[in-house]
């Protein structure tokens, strides 16, 4: 089983998240403006999301992430995420300011 990773931010290539993750993982490598028109059937698939500080992942979007599990943010702080509603969808969410 292959779990589905999204990094919608301004990373030019996944070759470090590759190599962490391993072949375990599908990663799916967009940009803040083609995140927004990404279609629900497939954010409802998305098991986690890594985010810098370019895409903010609000309660009304955090909805459509109906298997998500973890959401990773690469850097300092959680202001682009709605901590209260993925609290409620049981997402755990990190940071890892020294990414």
């Amino acid at each position: 089983m292959k779990y589905n990773i999204l990094i919608p931010d301004l990373l030019t290539d996944t070759l470090v998240e590759k190599k962490v993750l391993g072949k375990n993982y599908k990663i799916t490598l967009t940009n803040p403006k083609t995140f927004k028109k990404l279609k629900d059937n497939y954010l409802k698939k998305v098991d986690g999301i890594m985010i810098g500080h370019h895409v903010r992942l609000d309660k009304n979007i955090l909805k459509k992430f109906q298997n998500c599990k973890i959401i990773v943010r690469y850097g300092v702080g959680f202001d682009s995420v709605d901590i209260e509603q993925a609290s409620i969808q049981n997402i755990k969410v990190f940071n890892i300011p020294d990414y």
